[in-house]
């Protein structure tokens, strides 16, 4: 586990501390080589990096709840009035989608139940697309093998962000990195104030109703509701975004605390192949859709990716492709996952919780 509350606080600094100078060294590396989310990628590859090689990382649970709070106000904040329009406006498109979704979950749990021998609950937490920390809160609440399914999410998301720039860039959509829509607004610190309360008084009435990982999806309803209406436009500066970007990737590389360099070594070539399975049936999925809907084929297949709201929205920026309608459709899926999932797996969770 990335933290242990029996330790004193004076006793933990030293290993907090080396902790976050690793993930900073991780960001910073990632954001001079251009890599899109370098601050949330780099954290977590330096820090999976060091545990792996035998570094005890400490990233306090408060500021875990902090960053789980962070980053569904974040995804809230992707939400706007153009991506609820775009829905609106893609009937096909978006039954495409839950197509895809179902096709790219289906083939990575065969592919990692007879292929790598993961066991069932396992499998289908590691194939779930995007939305890879609430599947890894939920995986820790499922009884599920955490480093198993962190491993497989987190190859997945580095192999997207860094190869999928390059794939398009060789089909001819390339263009300048852009920065984050939600990074690009003008900032309201009022606004921010109400997204701050509202976002904190929702995670906890989530969490009072014990909803799986109700901090985070307490929050991104929150932020969903107040930018999907228009209520708040402000955006959020970056100096306040990159903190919380190093404590998930930090929290993310805690994960592999535990893993032997063998258990590594094998669940590696597992992600990779989840990597070449996921993105093979979701381009299978595109290319009937995109023909049908008179769209290019690399916006649909971005929009299918299995990758983040954020990540790949800013991906269709830099690719000079339609962001909004990007953004919508992997909210769409990420909504979807996150109303299913916590469903699918009620009985494992009210086991594990029974259990502890």
């Amino acid at each position: 586990m990335p933290t242990d509350p029996k330790r004193a606080w004076p006793v933990r600094l030293p290993a907090i501390a080396a902790t976050f100078v690793i993930a900073i060294t991780g960001g910073l590396a990632f954001a001079a080589l251009q890599i899109p989310a370098a601050w949330l990628s780099g954290p977590a590859t330096a820090v999976a990096i060091a545990v792996i090689a035998g570094f005890k990382s400490d990233v306090p649970s408060e500021l875990r709840s902090l960053s789980l709070l962070f980053l569904g106000s974040v995804m809230g904040a992707s939400v706007t009035p153009d991506t609820i329009g775009q829905l609106a406006q893609s009937p096909l498109t978006v039954a495409g989608l839950f197509v895809c979704l179902g096709a790219v979950m289906i083939s990575i749990t065969c592919y990692l139940r007879f292929v790598h021998k993961f066991d069932a609950l396992t499998a289908q937490l590691g194939a779930a697309p995007g939305a890879s920390l609430y599947v890894l809160a939920l995986a820790e609440e499922t009884g599920a093998d955490i480093r198993r399914v962190a491993i497989v999410q987190m190859i997945r998301l580095v192999a997207l962000i860094i190869l999928l720039p390059s794939i398009f860039a060789i089909l001819g959509y390339a263009g300048d990195v852009a920065a984050s829509p939600v990074a690009t607004r003008a900032v309201h610190w009022p606004h921010i104030a109400v997204l701050g309360v509202s976002a904190l008084v929702l995670a906890c009435v989530f969490e009072w109703l014990r909803v799986p990982t109700g901090i985070m999806f307490g929050a991104m309803v929150a932020g969903g509701l107040l930018f999907g209406s228009g209520t708040i436009t402000t955006g959020l500066p970056e100096w306040l975004m990159l903190p919380g970007f190093v404590v998930i990737g930090a929290v993310v590389g805690s994960n592999f605390q535990g893993t032997t360099r063998q258990q590594f070594g094998e669940t590696l070539l597992a992600g990779v192949g989840t990597v070449v399975v996921g993105s093979i049936a979701s381009l299978s999925v595109a290319v009937p859709f995109a023909f049908f809907a008179e769209l290019p084929l690399a916006q649909m297949w971005l929009a299918y990716a299995p990758g983040g709201v954020d990540t790949m929205s800013v991906l269709a920026l830099a690719i000079g492709l339609e962001p909004a309608f990007v953004a919508a459709h992997h909210l769409a899926r990420f909504l979807c996952l996150a109303l299913f999932l916590p469903f699918w797996f009620r009985g494992h969770i009210q086991a594990q919780r029974a259990k502890s």
